[in-house]
């Protein structure tokens, strides 16, 4: 995984390895979307 602008160009050339997996993602937490009895991991508050 990387953010590197020099290897995104190498892909973008045709100089990285001929097979590639691109994800895209985006998480945030607004108001109201966290429900407090949701299961938490052991020892968190």
């Amino acid at each position: 995984m990387t953010t590197s602008k020099d290897v995104l160009e190498a892909l973008a050339t045709g100089a990285g390895p001929r097979r590639v997996l691109v994800t895209l993602g985006y998480s945030a937490w607004g108001e109201g979307s966290w429900n407090p009895s949701w299961p938490r991991m052991p020892g968190s508050p």
